[in-house]
């Protein structure tokens, strides 16, 4: 009966033993999968830091140009000075002043 006992004890020992296995090969796979996942993550958030930069360089050139169309705007149109809520409108050449 004890040799029962002790073979029945080796048996669940590598029974567990194989389990475990299966758990550590299981959860090592994991461990793999997500650095493969965290490495293309990595690599999509450098690609995207790298086209924001590109876009937010071409906003400001685009900004910058505004301003300058909007000073530009405002000397070709002269000055528009409107006299005391009256109707009538004084405009002055920018040009010839």
């Amino acid at each position: 009966m004890g040799d029962k006992i002790t073979e029945l004890r080796n048996q669940i020992s590598e029974l567990k033993a194989g389990h475990a296995l299966k758990v550590v090969a299981a959860a090592e796979q994991w461990a793999n999968d997500l650095e493969v996942e965290v490495r293309q993550l990595r690599s999509k958030l450098g690609e995207s830091e790298r086209v924001h930069k590109e876009l937010r360089k071409e906003l400001e050139g685009t900004e910058r140009h505004l301003v300058e169309f909007q000073c530009l705007l405002k000397e070709s149109r002269g000055k528009v000075l409107i006299d005391g809520g009256s109707t009538s409108v004084v405009v002055e050449d920018v040009a010839a002043a």
